[in-house]
């Protein structure tokens, strides 16, 4: 079972990856900056730490696979990174262990303290589920187990990517929350919705929408967010259709992006493949 669930994993990285759209109607860092305020539970960002986002990619390309680095403590109390492989140690958080979850319009934003980058989109290093005990008995593993969905690194130890208030939020959880696309059959670890166009609001109160992947941004609803579902009755009968307002087309099945469905533990999700 944890071979089809890593193999799942690998899917994943294919079906959830999106092309980079060749146009740019509007930069969002182009407005005012001011517009950007970002908060979290412990901490505010800069709007100039929001406005130093790199290309897609930026310095993630750059820094060390997750599982690389432990974090162990010390006999005298004080923690370590240590790398996995080479054996070295080091007390300053390395590169991929430097990921800060903020909150910005009611989306997470996640900045690395070290580089200074900002990424709209979950960054490798976040990518960690948790098999806990009742999980791992049902997939017959011997003991819980982290999971990285973007890499398939796998760890028994709590991963020194994820700070720890992050860690105790997983396993409070309890569960492994996946998405399935009924329609085209993609599965995604993380809600669709936070990889999908979002609405901006400059300080002025005009409204324009953001792709978080492609970094597209436009002033008119993309036709993926203008689906609409229409219920027609005819005497006792009740027909429904879905009718996109931008593009004037219909159809009877539900549309990609509303063909999301949320399995809340791994088995059924096993199940479904």
């Amino acid at each position: 079972m944890l071979a089809a669930f890593l193999l799942t994993c690998r899917g994943l990285a294919s079906a959830s990856d999106c092309v980079k759209a060749p146009w740019k109607p509007l930069n969002l860092f182009q407005l005012d900056r001011a517009d950007v305020h970002c908060t979290s539970r412990h901490n505010t960002a800069s709007a100039d730490a929001m406005g130093q986002i790199q290309s897609q990619g930026g310095s993630k390309l750059q820094e060390d696979a997750p599982g690389t680095w432990l974090l162990v403590e010390q006999t005298d109390g004080q923690l370590m990174y240590v790398h996995r492989t080479r054996g070295n140690a080091t007390q300053q958080a390395p590169t991929s262990c430097s990921w800060q979850q903020r909150e910005v319009d009611g989306y997470p934003a996640y900045v690395n303290k070290h580089t200074q980058q900002v990424s709209w989109t979950r960054p490798p290093a976040w990518c960690w589920l948790y098999i806990n005990s009742r999980l791992a008995r049902a997939l017959h593993i011997s003991e819980p187990l982290w999971v990285n969905w973007r890499n398939h690194a796998t760890s028994s130890e709590d991963p020194a990517e994820l700070p720890p208030h992050e860690i105790a939020r997983i396993k409070e959880l309890g569960e492994v929350a996946v998405w399935r696309n009924d329609l085209t059959g993609e599965v995604s670890y993380e809600d669709p919705q936070l990889r999908a166009w979002r609405q901006v609001k400059t300080l002025a109160g005009d409204v324009f929408w953001y792709h978080p992947v492609t970094e597209e941004t436009t002033w008119t609803a993309p036709s993926a967010v203008s689906w609409t579902r229409v219920v027609e009755s005819r005497g006792i009968q009740e027909r429904t259709y879905y009718f996109n307002t931008r593009t004037g087309e219909s159809t009877w099945g539900k549309p990609r992006d509303m063909s999301w469905r949320k399995h809340r533990c791994v088995s059924d999700v096993m199940a479904a493949f």
